[in-house]
């Protein structure tokens, strides 16, 4: 029994029961599939925008992970390009420095709000 749905068989699309074998779903899925990035990218920036603007302030402003500031002070000490290749317990760790520099330059540091060492 095939029950087309008006205007698919006109458009191509074939009926809306094809026989059980589930060509029309595959069909589908195969065309939906190039939207599937266009559809992600804006649900997740707008999850991270207000998973981001939930956070108190100080959150926003602390390096995270042990090696975070690590990561800081060679930016501060050498700058944000020649630190990306640097080696730091055995590891490049090329990514996380990306970030920090990323985070350093879009951030800026208020160093009045740092601890004074005597």
């Amino acid at each position: 029994m095939s029950a087309d749905i008006p205007g698919r068989a006109a458009a191509g699309l074939g009926s809306a029961f094809d026989g059980g074998n589930g060509t029309l779903i595959l069909s589908v899925l195969r065309r939906s599939k190039s939207y599937l990035p266009v559809l992600i990218v804006p649900v997740w920036g707008l999850l991270t925008l207000l998973t981001w603007s939930r956070l108190p302030q100080t959150t926003k402003q602390t390096v995270w992970a042990e090696d975070g500031g690590v990561f800081l002070r060679d930016i501060l000490s050498d700058g944000a390009l020649a630190t990306i290749l640097k080696p730091y317990d055995g590891y490049l760790h090329v990514i996380p420095r990306i970030v920090v520099g990323i985070a350093y330059n879009a951030f800026p540091i208020d160093f009045s709000l740092l601890p004074r060492h005597c």
